[in-house]
């Protein structure tokens, strides 16, 4: 395992290769402690450099909302609303 701080894009690049390449290793193996470390490594990258304001991303405003039921009805039209149930099917001729 050589594992090396993410300084730049092409680092971060990598780095998200050899994770999507490891992703699935067992727990405790080499390959997962590997795994462990990057995925730790590309996490703080990518706070510091893609930082995402939840709130705002997600159209919430936190002064203006007491909860997230407005963005879920702009998000989901009538029709697709999560809540809703699915048709009935019937499967017998």
């Amino acid at each position: 395992m050589e594992v090396k701080p993410i300084k730049s894009e092409s680092d971060y690049d990598r780095a998200l290769r050899r994770v999507e390449a490891l992703w699935g290793s067992p727990k405790g193996s080499s390959e997962g402690d590997e795994l462990e470390v990057l995925v730790t490594l590309v996490e703080a990258y990518e706070r510091e450099h893609y930082p995402v304001d939840l709130h705002t991303s997600r159209g919430l405003d936190p002064a203006k909302s007491k909860s997230g039921t407005e963005a879920t009805k702009s998000r989901y039209p009538q029709s697709q609303s999560p809540t809703r149930q699915p048709p009935k099917v019937s499967l017998t001729p």
